[in-house]
């Protein structure tokens, strides 16, 4: 994982093309995201400094604080269905209205609204805890 951090923190052609007009966290094996902007910009994000192991709870935790602090769309690269019935659960509860895309790093799978999941969720009344909330994937 070291090795893939420090491969998108200096490779600028990556920066070129894909870090112009967005935003990249990575974590790594720190404690400390770094996120990789405008073109190559490199920030540690000690506000978002995490001791916690499990990579499906520091996706979302990430989610949380990005959304808080920016209005455009936010993807999130997983086909993990804990990742989604967790982005869909927290989306909800702090009441979201950013846009918020769950994409498979693989291609050719489906891209899941995380937004549009939530208001089928209410509509549906499912709130009480992430495992109710899987039902569409």
């Amino acid at each position: 994982m070291e090795i893939i951090s420090t491969e998108l923190q200096e490779n600028s052609l990556f920066h070129q093309k894909h870090t112009q007009n967005h935003k990249l966290v990575v974590t790594g094996q720190t404690k400390t995201p770094v996120e990789i902007s405008t073109g190559g910009i490199v920030i540690h994000r000690r506000d978002m400094d995490t001791t916690q192991e499990e990579a499906d709870t520091i996706i979302v935790q990430q989610m949380l604080m990005i959304a808080k602090e920016k209005r455009a769309g936010i993807t999130v690269l997983s086909d993990d269905t804990d990742v989604f019935v967790l982005l869909l659960y927290f989306y909800m509860i702090a009441g979201l209205q950013v846009f918020v895309k769950m994409e498979s790093p693989i291609r050719e799978r489906s891209v899941v609204d995380i937004g549009e999941d939530s208001e089928e969720t209410q509509r549906h009344n499912i709130r009480s805890s992430p495992s109710a909330c899987s039902f569409r994937l």
